[in-house]
């Protein structure tokens, strides 16, 4: 033969030389063609990507070279232009030689969670001849994200069948030759799928192969497999050599290809007098996973191929440990919401260790230790506050234990975390009812708690719990905790009655006018159970948490290093005990009836002040029975140094009051203390007591302005008492009538004090406000602002005739605060120390948008002891009150008898009206009714107000007094011109500025803000009513200050 060699290459994937389908990846793909003018025993040279393969060239002339998964997919690249060169060359006796390149590409269609599958080609070339089909052919393949254990399911012909996926992803599964037989020639197409590791798809991939009419015979080709290593376990120390995998075959020549597929590599070896072997090196034998492996072998004789495969596993001896992990862990998408809700529990069994040694779980860079237990069983809680500690992306989970031999065995998965987005999702779910969801007889015969999480609601919503088929569908109670947790307790009584079988339990968070879901409707969620029949009496497990008391206290700083302690009956020893606190959790055990669990301090949890709820739960080694026990503790703030205070703060800076007599704005008292929301907090001024706003560490108190007008002169001592613990202070009156207020004012924030926590959670708090007088406040006078334990400062800018602050608290700090909670803000002008009117607030948070669940509200401070005497009916009189969640400046309707005022709220939505003296004097003595509301029109629904009332009740002891002529005349004012309104006549003339000043009482004077923010208009609307000087309808006199 002396011609130039002519070479053909088959394609290598069904487009070509281009892999456009992902089962490309996990199956191996023919490398094929003929070798023309070449003798045959030569072979086929072929380099790709920098790797040689060889192929021998068979009588027919043809040549083939299966190229493993692994080959394909070191080619993938995101960009579909990039080749690369598959150069094929031969050379035949005589020398000559030819080449071949063909551009092959493999682009990335991996997305880093799609289960993957696919199917290789079948009976090596997808076409079954005559003989082959005597003997049984093996189908198999790869897979990716789809678990150890799965099954594939595999259909042909409409009938399915179902074999497991091995711990390296390989399946495999034979068609004998009664299924062959059956198979008419022709195409026919097999197919394959299985399911995620995440459980949210399938996925599949079908082959189709070619039977033809040949007859078969006796003479098939035959391969077999030697037992791994003989015996078919590959140890640990095994793996770190080479192995050596033979075998036999029969009606094969010598000289033939025998292909092995381990995994996705291939390795070839050479048929020697029926005999043949490979080396797989150690380095691919250290990537196997511990557990179930395949090795495959196929040879092709002249023109049939005969196949065959050996299971073995991996890592295991006589001694070896070996670590399973049950699913859906053993690989898992964690982006489902309920990985910030719920305690999650990895679990799985371990051989060849000792009970009670500890398998150590390294779970990104977190590390835990899980007891095994008496039957070989280990199980581990991974908490939320864990999970979402973690970055996002693949997040390695390697699990190792060493055995009394020392010997180690390892298994490592990978946790896929996407992130979970919890910001604006609301959810309520229920945890493992009894550890299991089994409620078997013995648990029965004790109380049982049913624990759960929220998401996004608010501490101190009600919790409903039902069982819609059973116990008449009755409601049990319980209350949302600060970390969203909450427990709802069945009597023994209670589960008794329950029906054996499965059973649905419902949980409802139904809202109130606090708080409604912002997603419409109630908040629910459901679990189902399983009651077992039966009953009984004897060794009822029970555990019990002795060492907190329920509904008892602990400050913050007890936390760190909190051992908490209980006892254990009828449950082993070693049996693992969980405690669990919102979104953390820790391990114990028992021993000898007692158990407890010590808060290391690398895991102390992140909590506030409020109510919290913990949960120990126990599963007994002995028969799987749990029990539990929670407890309500409430959380007060940490014990500083020297102990827990009450502290005042400095009185107008420097603990001296100017008193004039004016009517002036309220006056604030603040102060510091080391309780909870839940404090009883009074203040004690001049005989009278006044009780405190309590929010996160702060109190204020606000002092009517008539009260301070009414304390002595000189010092006055000033109290604040909290339970056993007080603090005191002097105040030092300082009279002078004509004396400017220095001090800030701050403008309503977010219009009605209510802000919507997670604008601020983005862009931050601002806060802004003026002064109360702009002749003593000089631009860049210093602002100092107090919010959640920290201090900012600004100064004035502006216009010096009206200057203004305004300040962003970050949104760094904005987001250490709860989604609904309450902060005092405290604003200052000046430097420390100096004097000035200091003005607070409490801001509220919510997460409702819009503030729909805020119900407006109308408040009237008592007026005094809401009894009026004769001294108080000739003095001005001061109504106040508060209004909740309006706007700034809404006018107020003050009605009593048939008197009438109108005023407005400040930004604190405070307002005041002043009776001058003797507008009273016509009421009579007995109980009357004091009204105070803002009004709408409606043009659809007409008039409506939010309005409140109270009683008044008048004891002058001159019930039968006749009023005066004349209480207060035009003249008594000095008045020459003015506005008079009756039912007869008008006169239209303005007031000068002394008129109401002169007759004997004094109107509040223009500070610049309503009491203590200053807005003229506020008092500009105020109306007083002048009894008439003869029988006509009483005129109103408006004036403006």
């Amino acid at each position: 033969m002396s011609k130039k060699p002519c070479l053909t290459i088959d394609p290598l994937f069904e487009d070509g030389f281009s892999a456009t389908s992902p089962a490309d990846y996990y199956a191996f793909a023919n490398l094929s063609g003929t070798a023309r003018n070449v003798e045959s025993g030569n072979y086929v040279q072929v380099t790709l990507n920098g790797q040689t393969y060889q192929g021998l060239v068979d009588k027919n002339g043809e040549w083939r070279i299966p190229l493993s998964p692994s080959t394909i997919t070191s080619l993938i690249n995101v960009d579909p232009s990039v080749t690369h060169d598959l150069v094929v060359s031969v050379t035949n006796n005589q020398g000559y030689a030819t080449e071949q390149i063909r551009k092959v590409s493999v682009v990335d269609m991996l997305d880093g969670r799609a289960a993957g599958i696919a199917i290789s080609p079948i009976a090596g070339n997808d076409e079954l001849i005559g003989r082959e089909k005597m003997h049984g052919q093996v189908i198999s393949g790869l897979t990716e994200r789809v678990a150890e254990g799965e099954m594939v399911t595999i259909t042909l012909e409409g009938k399915s069948w179902q074999v497991p996926v091995d711990a390296n992803g390989a399946w495999s599964s034979v068609l004998t030759p009664e299924m062959m037989k059956g198979l008419t020639p022709g195409e026919h197409t097999l197919s394959v799928s299985a399911p995620s590791i995440y459980g949210d798809s399938y996925s599949s991939d079908e082959r189709t192969f070619t039977v033809t009419n040949e007859k078969g015979t006796s003479y098939a080709a035959e391969i077999n497999v030697n037992s791994i290593s003989g015996d078919d376990l590959l140890t640990a120390i095994e793996q770190q050599s080479s192995l050596i995998v033979s075998g036999t075959t029969a009606n094969v020549a010598s000289g033939k290809e025998v292909w092995v597929q381990l995994g996705d590599d291939i390795y070839a070896a050479t048929v020697k007098n029926n005999h043949w072997q490979a080396e797989i090196p150690a380095s691919d034998l250290a990537d196997l996973n511990k557990g179930p492996a395949t090795l495959i072998a196929w040879v092709k004789d002249l023109r049939e191929t005969a196949t065959t495969v050996r299971e073995f596993t991996v890592g295991e001896s006589l001694t070896m440990p070996y670590i399973t992990l049950d699913v859906p862990y053993n690989n898992f998408d964690a982006d489902d919401i309920q990985w910030a809700l719920l305690t999650e529990v990895l679990s799985g069994h371990v051989t060849n260790v000792a009970a009670g040694s500890y398998l150590n779980v390294t779970f990104g860079d977190l590390r835990y230790q899980a007891r095994v237990d008496e039957n070989g069983d280990w199980r581990l809680p991974v908490a939320p506050d864990d999970l979402l500690s973690q970055p996002t992306g693949e997040i390695p989970l390697v699990l190792s234990i060493t055995n009394a031999q020392g010997e180690t065995a390892e298994l490592s998965k990978t946790i896929y975390f996407s992130g979970i987005d919890t910001g604006s999702e609301t959810r309520v779910v229920i945890n493992p009812v009894s550890g299991d969801d089994i409620i078997n007889a013995r648990e029965k015969q004790t109380e049982l708690t049913i624990t759960g999480d929220s998401l996004n609601v608010p501490a101190g919503q009600f919790v409903e719990l039902r069982f819609p088929d059973a116990l008449g569908n009755n409601a049990f109670f319980g209350i949302v905790d600060q970390t969203g947790e909450w427990r709802v307790s069945l009597s023994a009584d209670d589960l008794k009655n329950l029906p054996a079988g499965e059973l649905r339990i419902e949980v409802t968070i139904p809202g109130d006018d606090q708080w409604s879901n912002p997603n419409g409707g109630s908040l629910t969620g459901e679990r189902w159970v399983t009651v077992e029949p039966g009953e009984a009496t004897e060794n009822i497990a029970s555990l019990t948490i002795d060492s907190l008391e329920d509904y008892g206290h602990l400050t913050l700083d007890q936390l760190n290093g909190l051992t908490v302690s209980g006892s254990a009956t009828n449950i082993s020893d070693g049996s693992e005990v969980w405690l669990q606190l919102g979104d953390w959790a820790w391990t114990g055990e028992v021993h000898q009836g007692q158990w407890q669990v010590t808060i290391p301090a690398d895991k102390v949890p992140e909590l506030r002040t409020g109510g919290v709820i913990f949960e120990a739960t126990v599963r007994n080694n002995a028969n799987g029975d749990s029990a539990d026990d929670t407890v309500y503790i409430n959380l007060d703030p940490a014990v500083p140094p020297d102990g827990p205070y009450v502290r005042l703060d400095p009185v107008w800076g420097d603990d001296v009051i100017i008193r004039t007599d004016d009517l002036r704005p309220d006056y604030l008292i603040t102060g510091t203390f080391t309780g909870n929301d839940w404090s009883d907090i009074s203040l004690t001024l001049n005989g009278k007591s006044y009780s405190a706003q309590v929010t996160n560490g702060s109190w204020m108190v606000w002092i009517p302005d008539q009260d301070i007008r009414a304390l002595p002169d000189g010092e006055v001592p000033i109290k604040v008492q909290w339970g056993e613990l007080s603090d005191t202070s002097t105040l030092t009156l300082n009279t002078d009538t004509d004396a400017p207020l220095f001090g800030a004012t701050l403008d309503t924030v977010d219009g009605q004090n209510l802000i919507t926590s997670f604008e601020v959670y983005d862009n931050g708090l601002t806060l802004s406000g003026g002064v109360l007088d702009a002749s003593i406040a000089p631009l860049g006078t210093r602002v100092d602002i107090e919010f959640h334990n920290k201090h900012y400062q600004t100064t004035l800018t502006g216009d010096a005739a009206n200057p203004r602050w305004s300040l962003t608290i970050p949104a760094e700090d904005m987001q250490a605060l709860d989604s609904y909670d309450a902060q005092i803000v405290r604003v200052t002008l000046g430097e420390a120390g100096q004097h000035n009117v200091v003005t607070a607030r409490n801001l509220e948070f919510t997460e409702d948008e819009g503030s729909r669940a805020y119900t407006p509200q109308m408040l009237i401070n008592p007026l005094g002891d809401n009894i009026i005497d004769q001294s108080e009916v000739d003095s001005v009189q001061v109504l106040s009150g508060t209004s909740l969640y309006f706007w700034t400046g809404q006018q107020v309707v003050v009605t009593l008898d048939n008197l009438r005022w109108e005023t407005t709220t400040d930004s604190s939505g405070h307002w005041k009206v002043a009776i001058p003296a003797g507008d009273l004097a016509g009421i009579a003595d007995g109980e009357h009714r004091l009204e105070a509301g803002i009004y709408f029109n409606d043009p659809d629904s007409g008039e409506w107000a939010i309005a409140n009332e109270t009683s008044l009740t008048f004891n002058t002891g001159a019930s039968d007094a006749v009023l005066p002529e004349k209480t207060l005349t035009l003249a008594d004012l000095g008045l020459d011109q003015g506005i008079v309104e009756d039912a007869s006549h008008r006169e239209s003339t303005s007031l000068p500025d002394d008129a109401l000043t002169s007759a004997g009482f004094v109107l509040p004077a223009a500070t610049g803000d309503l009491w203590a923010i200053a807005e003229r208009a506020e008092l500009d609307t105020t109306s007083y009513l002048i009894p008439p000087a003869a029988p006509q309808t009483d005129p109103l006199i408006h004036h403006p200050v």
